[in-house]
C-alpha cells in the first residue's frame, strides 16, 4: 500500500511553486497525514538564504510486533502467535523460522515447513496463526521474524521471543501394586509408531500406535513370584530412558487386632497382619492428635510371615480416655483405624471362706479385659489365667481335688492392674 502527495510553496499567500508526485510505500491506503510523519505536522514555515531552503520530512514507520503464546511446547503441539500494527499499511507480510537473534534461516528439525517463506494475510491491525512443530528427539530454539518482502532483501518488521520446541518424552504409566497371578498392563506414550524396547523381569519390544501410545501387558503368560521388580523403557525417537517399578502382593488385606479396653498404667500390644515385609505406620489421631507415627515391619517369611507384635502404648504411658490410631501399610491395604480405651481397674477376688474336702474351691476374679492372672499358693507351681473380654473369671481352686482338712491360701497378681487383692 501507498501514499502519494506533492508539496506546495506559498509566499504571500500565492502558491509560487509545486513538487513532483512523491510516493511513499508501506504507510497504507488513503491521503497523507500528520500523523505520518514524525513532527506530526503538514505544514511549516521555511526562510530562504539567497533565494534558496531546504526541506526534510521523516515518515514515520508503522510498529509491528509478534508474541508467541505458548513460547515453550513439547514437539509436535502447535504454536499459537498473536501479531499486531500499529497502522494498516500493507495487505501481505510474510513469516519466517529462524534461528535466534538472526536472519539465517531455521532448518532444524522442529518444523515441517523450515526454509520456506509463508505469506501472511494482515488486512487488520492485529491477528494470530498457528504453527505445526514436529516430534523431535532433542530440544530446538528458533524465533519467528515478520518480514516486508523476502529474508534477504526485505525489510524485517517484527521477531518474536525465542521459542524452545521440547524433545518429546517417553513416559510409562500403569498399576504399581499387583496381586500375585495377574499380568502387569502398562501405558506406554511417545511418538507414534516409536518402536520401544524394555527389559527388566520380562523384555520385549513393542510399537506404539498413530497416536503415540500402547496399552497392554509386559508380563504374558509369565507369573511374577511376590516382590519388587523394575523394568526399564527405552524408544527409538525420544531420547530418554524411563523405569517403572510394580510391587507384587499377595493381596492380604490389612488388620490389625489388640484389646478394646486395658487397664491404666499398663503396656499392651496388637496384632498387625498384612502383607509380608511391608512398612506398616500407626499415625495417633483424636486425643493423641499431632503425636508422631510409630512404624512397624511386617515379618517377611516364616510361620509368623505378614505380622507384627506392635506396642502402641508409650510403656503403658497413656491416661484414663480413648484412643485412636489409624494403620496405613505401603503395600497392605487398606486404611485400618484401631481405638482403645484406657480404664483404671483394680483387680478383685471374691469367693467361698470354707469348702468340703474334695469339693470345689470357687474363686471369682475381676480386673482388665484380656489380663493375665498369675495365680500362686506357697509350697504349690504357680499357674496363670486370661480374664475374658468383660474382665471377669470364675475358676475351682481345687480342681484337681487334692486340698485336705486345713487353711489354704492364694495370691493373685494381674499383668495389666497395679494392685494385689488381699490373699484368699
Amino acid at each position: 500500500m501507498q501514499k502519494r502527495f506533492i508539496v506546495r510553496l506559498k509566499k504571500n499567500g500565492e502558491i509560487v511553486a509545486n513538487s513532483q508526485i512523491i510516493t511513499i510505500n508501506g504507510l497504507g491506503p488513503s491521503t497523507v497525514t500528520a500523523n505520518d510523519f514524525t513532527d506530526r505536522t503538514v505544514r511549516q514555515n521555511i526562510t530562504t538564504v539567497s533565494g534558496q531552503a531546504s526541506l526534510r520530512k521523516t515518515v514515520v514507520s508503522p510498529e509491528w510486533t509478534i508474541i508467541v503464546a505458548n513460547p515453550a511446547v513439547v514437539g509436535g503441539n502447535k504454536l499459537n502467535l498473536i501479531w499486531t500494527t500499529s497502522r494498516k499499511t500493507v495487505d501481505t507480510v510474510s513469516w519466517f523460522a529462524v534461528y535466534p537473534d538472526t536472519l539465517i534461516i531455521y532448518s532444524g528439525p522442529a518444523l515441517d515447513n523450515t526454509g520456506k517463506k509463508y505469506n501472511l494475510f494482515t488486512p487488520n491491525l492485529s491477528g494470530n496463526f498457528t504453527i505445526q512443530t514436529e516430534v523431535i528427539g532433542i530440544e530446538q530454539q528458533l524465533q519467528i521474524v515478520l518480514m516486508n518482502g523476502d529474508l534477504t532483501t526485505g525489510t524485517l518488521l517484527a521477531r518474536s521471543d525465542t521459542v524452545t520446541v521440547g524433545a518429546l518424552q517417553l513416559k510409562v504409566s500403569g498399576t504399581n501394586r499387583i496381586v500375585a497371578g495377574n499380568a502387569v498392563t502398562v501405558k506406554v506414550e511417545g511418538a507414534p509408531y516409536e518402536i520401544v524396547t524394555y527389559t527388566g523381569e520380562t523384555s520385549g519390544q513393542i510399537t506404539l500406535n498413530d497416536k503415540g501410545v500402547f496399552t497392554g501387558s509386559i508380563t504374558e503368560n509369565v507369573s511374577l513370584p511376590l516382590g519388587v521388580f523394575i523394568w526399564t523403557f527405552d524408544g527409538s525417537v525420544t531420547d530418554n530412558v524411563t523405569q517403572f517399578t510394580v510391587r507384587i502382593t499377595s493381596g492380604r488385606a490389612l488388620s490389625v487386632s489388640g484389646p478394646t479396653k486395658v487397664a491404666r498404667g499398663k503396656p499392651f500390644t496388637v496384632l498387625v497382619n498384612g502383607e509380608p515385609g511391608d512398612r506398616v505406620k500407626a499415625l495417633p489421631t483424636g486425643a493423641r492428635l499431632g503425636q508422631p507415627p510409630l512404624y512397624f515391619v511386617l515379618a517377611i517369611a516364616g510361620a509368623n510371615a505378614g505380622t507384627a507384635q506392635a506396642d502402641i502404648s508409650n510403656g503403658g504411658n497413656l491416661a484414663v480416655g480413648t484412643y485412636t490410631w489409624a494403620f496405613e501399610g505401603e503395600t497392605s491395604k487398606p486404611l485400618v483405624n484401631y481405638s482403645v480405651t484406657v480404664e483404671n481397674f483394680t483387680l478383685s477376688v471374691s469367693g467361698q471362706a470354707q469348702a468340703l474336702e474334695n469339693s470345689r474351691v470357687e474363686a471369682r476374679i475381676s480386673g482388665a479385659p484380656r489380663e493375665i492372672v498369675t495365680i500362686s499358693r506357697e509350697g504349690t507351681t504357680s499357674f496363670s489365667r486370661e480374664l475374658l473380654d468383660d474382665g471377669n473369671l470364675s475358676l475351682d481352686l481345687n480342681a484337681d481335688r487334692t486340698l485336705t482338712s486345713g487353711t489354704y491360701t492364694w495370691e493373685f497378681d494381674g499383668d495389666r492392674t497395679f494392685n494385689t487383692p488381699n490373699p484368699h
